[in-house]
Formats: C-alpha cells, structure tokens, sequence
C-alpha cells in the first residue's frame, strides 16, 4: 500500500512539475468597476480613457464589474464607446445595473450568455464568471 501511494505521489509531482514548465503566453486583461458612466459629468471621457488604455496595453479582454451603464437610448454614445475595445467584453450585473431593468433585461441586452457563464481564454485556461 505504502509503495502504491508513493507511487501516485511521483506521478503527480512529476505531472505538476511539467505543467508548470510548459511555457504559455502571459494572459493580460483589465478590470473596471463602477464606472457609472451616464451618472457624472465626465463618463464618456472617463469611459474612452478606459478603452484607450485597453487598446494601447494590448489586453486580451474586459471585464466589467457592474453599474456601468443603462441599456436605453442615452447611453447609446457610451455603448459606442465600449465598442471601441477590439478584443473580447464580457459583463457582470452590479447592484445599480438592476435599478431599472431585471437581471433577465441586462443579461439580453449586453449579449450575455447567461447570469453565470465562464470562458476559455486559450486551450488551456479558462476564466470562471460568476455574477448577482
């Protein structure tokens, strides 16, 4: 039983020790929270500094942590600005994103797939989502 364990032991450090030497690329992203866009005087310039910074830094994706901005017809100049970002956006629902729509309603209209998803950065890591 001892020479088993043993056994099972080397296997899965030399298994550790390989997948950490297997080189892969860094992953880089950023991360904005509360920006609260339509909200102050100046969240269509602080939004364009965050997709400037994002393109210029060359990150993989966003993440948006929630009460970003509303789904109606004004925020449609702050929407155009987010699309600017060329890589992957993906949404998390914030307490203040819920004020006027249900979680159902946010959830359609930033092309979620679901209240909880996770995705695959690259074959080997994936990112899990959780949201409200």
């Amino acid at each position: 039983m001892k020479k088993k364990i043993l056994g099972i032991a080397l296997l899965a450090s030399l298994f550790a020790i390989q997948s950490c030497t297997v080189e892969q690329p860094p992953v880089k992203f950023a991360i904005v929270s509360d920006l609260h866009a339509p909200d102050i005087p100046d969240g269509l310039q602080r939004m364009q500094a965050v997709v400037d910074a994002a393109n210029r830094e060359k990150v993989d994706f966003i993440i948006q942590l929630g009460d970003f901005i509303r789904l109606d017809s004004l925020s449609r100049p702050y929407r155009e600005v987010w699309d600017q970002f060329k890589g992957e956006k993906y949404h998390v629902l914030g307490n203040h994103d819920l004020d006027k729509y249900t979680k159902e309603e946010f959830v359609e209209g930033f092309g979620m797939p679901r209240r909880y998803y996770s995705f695959v950065v690259d074959s080997n890591r994936k990112v899990y989502h959780y949201n409200n």
